[in-house]
């Protein structure tokens, strides 16, 4: 009896065994589709908020950047931002800066916000401020003088005056912003993104 018993356990499991194991291979199967399916998803997402500029032909090796117009009522804002990029660009070293009629390109701009804000204030004279800065921009070709790109760029800065650091002062903060734009162009020409 006992022997029927267990032949009989063994027969239903040795045939219940392919079921589950056809089961399993289309859980798997189905689990597999659905993690292609949802990856695919992501990366159409991903693609549609992150959009690439044109990047440079390889024979450009020069570059224009003219004083940037400045649409503020902030005085001597446009040289200190020009002085800034063409410095990154300097620093960066894959371009030549170069006058209008011998560059490959020409990246002109125009600082259409300056905003000096106070971010916090003790009674004690203490304060911490803002200096932010929004330009718009465009890349130009000298072949055809048609815009490749136009892009707005936003940079901002925090300091306070009586804290030891670099950035001490309205004047600090200027230059520190335009520095940051300064490299977000040079990632938006060379590699065509913004950082």
């Amino acid at each position: 009896m006992i022997l029927l018993a267990i032949t009989k356990l063994v027969s239903t499991r040795a045939s219940a065994k392919p079921i589950s194991q056809k089961f399993m291979r289309k859980k798997f199967t189905c689990k597999s589709q659905l993690v292609t399916i949802f990856v695919l998803f992501i990366l159409i997402l991903a693609g549609c908020r992150y959009q690439l500029q044109p990047q440079l032909p390889a024979a450009a090796s020069k570059i224009a950047i003219p004083t940037f117009d400045n649409q503020t009522f902030q005085y001597g804002l446009a040289e200190v931002l020009t002085n800034s990029v063409v410095e990154q660009f300097l620093r960066d070293g894959r371009l030549r800066v170069v006058e209008e009629k011998e560059a490959d390109f020409i990246l002109r701009g125009k600082i259409t916000q300056y905003l000096k804000e106070t971010l916090s204030e003790v009674s004690m004279g203490l304060a911490e401020y803002r200096v932010k800065m929004e330009i718009s921009v465009a890349l130009i070709s000298t072949k055809d003088g048609k815009p490749l790109w136009e892009e707005k760029v936003e940079e901002a800065t925090t300091y306070t005056p009586t804290e030891v650091g670099d950035v001490q002062t309205e004047s600090d903060a200027i230059r520190e912003t335009g520095r940051k734009i300064g490299e977000d162009l040079v990632n938006l020409v060379m590699e065509g993104w913004e950082r």
